[in-house]
């Protein structure tokens, strides 16, 4: 799955209905070369919360 996919589904199941819970597993900074994974999945979550606040679900 590349980023985009990733990130049309996050906001497919946030414009679906209400996002209760979200958890993001297998991020190991310890192993991470030069911080790419943590920083993706920061974007990840942050991509979330932007497209549950678009759908009204954060006011």
């Amino acid at each position: 799955m590349t980023y985009y996919e990733a990130t049309n589904l996050l906001k497919g199941i946030a414009a679906k209905g209400r996002v209760v819970g979200f958890d993001l597993v297998e991020v190991v900074p310890s192993a991470d070369v030069q911080d790419m994974t943590s920083r993706l999945a920061a974007r990840m979550v942050l991509n979330l919360v932007g497209a549950i606040t678009h759908t009204g679900q954060i006011d």
